[in-house]
């Protein structure tokens, strides 16, 4: 996908439906909501078949467990299709305090998200751990010490 040609969208989880697909509600713009399903570019199109049998389960909770009802950017060329599905990046609509190779900035953002097809290959290599997912998506950053205001007389 060209960056130049693709917007990016705020939407919501509305249903994970296999590893690489789920339903989404859209944000428009002006009050217009669409709800699309999407493809998650980098998991891949046959994902479920190159995952060993017994990790399967364990990859779709993975994949539940960052996506159920998250609050997500979907990066996208052309959102409107006949089949209703989109292809598109994705991104996890919420600050992210743990140093990840998935972290990207979003186009038109500042800040770092976590770029879900990127998050789903790092945790293909740890064997679809679902703490990795809880750790990345929970980890708050420590709170620095205050330090009191000492004046010398």
């Amino acid at each position: 996908m060209a960056e130049s040609e693709s917007r990016v969208y705020r939407g919501r989880t509305l249903k994970v439906v296999t590893i690489n697909c789920m339903d989404v509600q859209l944000d428009l713009g002006l009050g217009v909501n669409v709800q699309k399903r999407v493809v998650i570019e980098g998991v891949g199109k046959h994902a479920l078949s190159r995952i060993p049998h017994h990790l399967r389960q364990a990859a779709m909770h993975c994949m539940i467990v960052l996506l159920g009802g998250k609050n997500l950017l979907v990066q996208v060329a052309n959102v409107s299709t006949t089949d209703g599905c989109i292809i598109c990046r994705v991104f996890i609509d919420a600050p992210i305090y743990v140093d990840n190779p998935a972290l990207v900035i979003p186009k038109g953002f500042e800040t770092p998200r976590l770029e879900v097809g990127k998050f789903y290959n790092w945790l293909s290599e740890g064997r679809f751990k679902v703490g990795r997912v809880k750790d990345v998506l929970n980890t708050r950053p420590h709170r620095k010490a205050e330090v009191a205001d000492v004046t010398t007389s």
